[in-house]
């Protein structure tokens, strides 16, 4: 495929998308509506034909009168999703929610979260014309690990530990801490590995400050803790040791959301 036609392509899908989404179907209208002149995608390929909504559902034929919609040769493909983004949950919920709509985006993930914000920003998901949204409120990590130093310049810095981030260096602040955790209702559960093979080295370096993470060796007790509890666990790895390596890596799973940069 050329560089144009995916251009076309990818503009096409936008147009497809973005047509669905601004059609009265969105808010569930009563009024059957029969979508044209669209191409969509059954999985394998892009296929041309009409398609039926019929109260917020969709059917592929319906006997009885229907608004035509005109998809003028548009894109249909489902909703895409973002599987880590830190822009929803930030107390503008609708606004942020928009955003990702307009976007073609229906399904978002905030692998670190602020609790106190994401918290009404679920309550407000569960409306209809909202993105859907999961939160992991916030991550686990060690003392002076990544990301304290990310929060350490926002206006209520002194209020964000067991907001958006725990600290937890032992099994005894694990423990200590672990009801609290819960008691944010996340919907998943992240952690925090930075070059977990030097955590003995640089977990007291200042020189490491905000470059560090968990002991590595904490990790099978909280994935342990989070299945129990019905949660996924999404980690945060910096280096081929906290994919590959990791001594904890054979007694869990762990759903690992991205590879990141090593410091």
């Amino acid at each position: 495929m050329t560089r144009d036609s995916h251009k076309r392509f990818f503009l096409g899908v936008m147009i497809g998308a973005v047509l669905l989404l601004l059609s009265p179907g969105m808010s569930y209208a009563s009024e059957a509506q029969r979508f044209v002149n669209g191409h969509w995608y059954d999985g394998s390929a892009f296929i041309q034909r009409d398609f039926f909504v019929v109260d917020g559902v969709f059917r592929e034929s319906w006997e009885e009168d229907a608004t035509i919609v005109d998809l003028g040769e548009g894109w249909v493909v489902p909703g895409f999703g973002n599987a880590h983004t830190h822009g929803i949950g930030n107390g503008e919920y609708p606004a942020e929610s928009q955003r990702f709509i307009a976007n073609g985006v229906f399904y978002v993930a905030n692998p670190n979260s602020i609790a106190s914000t994401s918290t009404p920003a679920r309550e407000t998901a569960l409306v209809t014309e909202t993105v859907d949204a999961r939160f992991a409120n916030g991550g686990l990590t060690c003392s002076g690990g990544h990301p304290i130093q990310i929060f350490e310049d926002t206006p209520k810095a002194d209020q964000m530990a067991g907001d958006a981030y725990f600290i937890i260096d032992d099994s005894r602040m694990l423990e200590d801490q672990w009801a609290e955790i819960l008691s944010k209702r996340p919907d998943f559960l992240k952690i925090y590995l930075e070059r977990s093979e030097h955590h003995s080295a640089r977990k007291d370096d200042p020189a490491f400050y905000g470059k560090r993470g968990l002991d590595p060796q904490l990790v099978p007790n909280i994935v342990e803790r989070a299945h129990a509890s019905g949660l996924r666990v999404s980690a945060h790895i910096t280096s081929r040791y906290d994919f590959h390596s990791n001594p904890s890596k054979k007694q869990m799973r762990v759903s690992l959301h991205r590879m990141g940069r090593g410091s």
